[in-house]
């Protein structure tokens, strides 16, 4: 009997296996998706002075409008930036920004003292971002970081 009970439990097993057959090799990337993946890795360290106008000149891309401000910048382990433009006329804006940095930076947007975008970036890819100013105002843009980073944004009325 006691067969008849180790057979019934062998006849339930699986067993599989890897015979080592053929498969078809990953395909290899190009040199151009290979720098894009770099360029908008989130750990890359802050570039230095000598090099932030290319990296900005590539962080983002312009959207279609009257831009009013573009700023970049260096920040240093818990430093703070605060740029303003304006007075800016009612309508509607885009905001484009984008960091660079090990660590993550933070993003305040404000329509004179209104939050109107608030975020914390994990740097590598740009954000677009739109408002809508209902009056004349000042567009504020506060950034953050507990790191050493790189930040670029660019206002545009659309």
């Amino acid at each position: 009997m006691a067969g008849a009970m180790t057979g019934g439990l062998l006849t339930a097993c699986e067993y599989t296996y890897d015979d080592g057959g053929w498969r078809p090799a990953a395909p290899e990337e190009s040199s151009a998706a290979t720098e894009d993946r770099a360029r908008r890795s989130p750990r890359l360290p802050a570039v230095g002075p000598d090099d932030l106008a290319s990296w900005a000149a590539t962080a983002i891309s312009g959207a279609p409008g009257e831009v009013l401000k573009t700023s970049t910048g260096m920040l240093g382990q818990d430093d703070v930036s605060f740029e303003t433009a304006g007075p800016v006329p009612a309508g509607k804006y885009t905001v484009s920004l984008a960091c660079q940095s090990v660590g993550r930076v933070g993003f305040t947007i404000r329509d004179d003292n209104v939050a109107r975008v608030d975020l914390i970036l994990r740097c590598g890819k740009a954000q677009v971002h739109e408002l809508t100013v209902g009056e004349t105002s000042f567009i504020s843009v506060r950034i953050t970081s507990q790191e050493r980073a790189n930040f670029v944004f660019s206002i545009t009325r659309r």
